[in-house]
């Protein structure tokens, strides 16, 4: 995950789609927090904008519910 803090066109496709707030990108930790927020207050839209980086997330808390469709 932190490839996408890293990575200057993976960071760069994040903030172009202004999903995130403008404070995740502060530093690798906001990063965090900010991903973390959302996956657990807006997970459909997080799956939508995001579907790689929210796989990556549920994969790492070991949420499975996330990854059944009809959870939603």
């Amino acid at each position: 995950m932190t490839r996408y803090y890293t990575d200057a066109e993976l960071n760069a496709e994040l903030r172009s789609k202004g999903y995130f707030r403008l404070y995740a990108y502060q530093n690798q930790f906001e990063f965090l927090a900010v991903i973390l927020e959302h996956f657990f207050e807006t997970p459909k839209q997080f799956r939508k904008e995001h579907p790689e980086l929210f796989v990556i997330v549920n994969n790492m808390l070991n949420f499975k519910e996330y990854l059944v469709e009809d959870s939603f």
